[in-house]
């Protein structure tokens, strides 16, 4: 949240997220049901600043990833123009 708080003279924001699952990478329902939960936290940091929101000259990079117990990884980027976290494809 202190990345998006307008009040902090960041030029550049960074976050890096770690999710450790114990067995294996999310599946199928479930895969949807954490990147919106992924989406909703910005949404819901953004609600908590209350209109204090830093403005796009600021770059902000969320970067999260997950990883399993067989060191299975699957990265998340968030696209701020689109307001969206994006699968990172290998490449």
């Amino acid at each position: 949240m202190k990345i998006l708080d307008s009040k902090n003279p960041f030029k550049t924001g960074i976050s890096y997220n770690l999710i450790l699952q114990e067995n294996r990478l999310v599946q199928k329902g479930n895969l949807k049901k954490l990147e919106n939960k992924m989406e909703e936290s910005v949404k819901e940091a953004k609600k908590r600043l209350s209109g204090d929101v830093c403005d796009k000259s600021r770059d902000i990079h969320l970067m999260i990833t997950e990883l399993d117990k067989n060191n299975n990884r699957r990265n998340w980027i968030f696209d701020r123009k689109k307001e969206k976290f994006f699968e990172k494809t290998k490449g």
